[in-house]
């Protein structure tokens, strides 16, 4: 499936780098760390460690990447985009996804459609 570089591009606007780095981290499967230190290789941008960057994102810290580095992780989430290997996030199985939750709200939808003309 292809993107228009303008819808994509608009789409990367509301990102965070911290997003960015989640979604190319989760295609190519690799740890947040190594996409953030393949980025800067491949922008041949220097950058601060891992560890000073990833606490530089807590709340007040200012944490934010360079632009040319940015643009090398918008470069590969668009590569993926077009590789079609982007992976959907997994749901987690919680109270409110689970079939008796379903099935419990069926029953209650049936039983008061019934009681309402009984």
């Amino acid at each position: 499936m292809n993107y228009s570089v303008n819808d994509v591009s608009k789409t990367f606007d509301h990102f965070t780098d911290m997003q960015l780095i989640a979604i190319v981290a989760q295609a190519e499967d690799w740890p947040h760390e190594k996409i953030y230190e393949t980025a800067h290789k491949e922008a041949l941008v220097e950058g601060d460690p891992w560890e000073r960057f990833d606490k530089s994102l807590e709340p007040n810290g200012d944490g934010r990447l360079p632009t040319p580095v940015r643009l090398e992780l918008m470069k590969a989430v668009k590569i993926h985009m077009n590789a079609g290997t982007l992976k959907r996030p997994q749901f987690s199985n919680t109270f409110f996804n689970s079939k008796f939750f379903k099935g419990a709200m069926w029953f209650l939808i049936c039983y008061f459609i019934v009681s309402f003309f009984i």
